[in-house]
C-alpha cells in the first residue's frame, strides 16, 4: 500500500488498494463459501427433481384412472403393436399428434406438456434415447399385448386393495429390453416389475446406490417413494412396510 503527501493539508493520506495477501484472503473466503453452498444447492436441486417426479407420476396415474372409468374398467396396456411392422407403442405415445394411441394421444394427458410430464428429471436417460417416457407401467396390470398370449386387464380382476398395487414407477434400464428390434428399442423402461432408483444417494453408475429410492404410483391414485433397501425379490420386487406394496396381484 503506497503513501502520498497531500500538499493542501500537509498530512499523509493512503491511496486505496489491496495487497496480495488481502486479495488471497478474499479469494480463500469466497472458495470456502462456495464449498459450503454447493452441496446444499445440489441437495435442493435433487429435492426439487424428486417432487417434480412425484407430480409427473400423479398426473399419469390420474390420466390412467380416467381412461379406466371411460373404458368400462379396462386398463391401458404398457405396449401395443405399432402401425408399422416390427414396432410397438407405449402407454404414452411418441406420435400423439398423428395417432390416437396412448394417454396423451387420446387426450387424457395434455399433448403440449406431455414431454415434461412423461420424463423423470433425475433419470439419466433423459435426452439419451428416442423415448416418449422413462416411466414404467406395471407389467402384470398393464401387459404388453404386442406379445401374445398377453391380454387386456380389467380393474375388476384385481382383488387386492388398489392402494397396494403399483401401476407406474420410475423406469429401470433393464438389459433384456435390448432384445427388441431396433425399431422398438426406444421402448426401454416402458414396462417393468421393479423400480428404477434415481433419487437419493446413487452409485457411480447412477442408479441403485446405498440409500437410493424411487417413486411409485398405486392404482388408487396416491404416489409415494420406496427405498431400494426395503425391496424384496430379485426382479418382481415387493415392499413390506406394514402395508405390503406389490407389483403382481393375485390371479394375474
Amino acid at each position: 500500500m503506497s503513501i502520498v503527501l497531500d500538499s493542501r493539508t500537509q498530512r499523509f493520506s493512503h491511496v486505496g488498494g489491496f495487497t496480495l495477501v488481502e486479495l488471497l484472503v478474499v479469494i480463500g473466503i469466497i472458495s470456502l463459501l462456495i464449498s459450503i453452498l454447493m452441496p446444499a444447492l445440489g441437495r435442493a436441486r435433487a429435492a426439487a427433481q424428486r417432487v417434480q417426479c412425484m407430480s409427473n407420476l400423479r398426473q399419469i396415474q390420474m390420466a390412467s384412472i380416467m381412461y379406466c372409468q371411460e373404458n368400462k374398467g379396462w386398463i391401458i396396456p404398457s405396449l401395443q403393436p405399432a402401425p408399422s411392422a416390427g414396432g410397438m407403442m407405449g402407454f404414452i405415445s411418441e406420435a400423439a399428434t398423428t395417432n390416437r394411441w396412448g394417454l396423451n394421444g387420446q387426450g387424457y394427458l395434455t399433448r403440449s406438456n406431455t414431454p415434461q410430464v412423461a420424463m423423470c428429471p433425475s433419470n439419466p436417460l433423459v435426452g439419451l434415447w428416442n423415448t416418449p417416457t422413462n416411466y414404467a407401467g406395471n407389467y402384470y396390470t398393464m401387459p404388453n399385448i404386442a406379445s401374445p398370449p398377453a391380454k387386456y386387464v380389467n380393474m375388476n380382476q384385481i382383488k387386492e386393495s388398489h392402494a397396494t398395487v403399483i401401476q407406474f414407477s420410475d423406469g429401470e434400464l433393464v438389459p433384456w429390453t435390448l432384445d427388441y428390434p431396433p425399431a422398438a428399442v426406444y421402448m426401454i423402461g416402458a414396462y417393468a416389475s421393479s423400480v428404477g432408483y434415481w433419487h437419493g444417494k446413487a452409485n457411480p453408475t447412477g442408479e441403485g446406490g446405498d440409500g437410493a429410492d424411487g417413486n411409485i404410483s398405486c392404482m388408487d391414485g396416491h404416489v409415494e417413494a420406496v427405498r431400494l433397501k426395503d425391496a424384496s425379490g430379485p426382479f418382481v420386487q415387493t415392499f413390506d412396510r406394514g402395508n405390503r406394496t406389490i407389483w403382481r396381484p393375485r390371479g394375474l
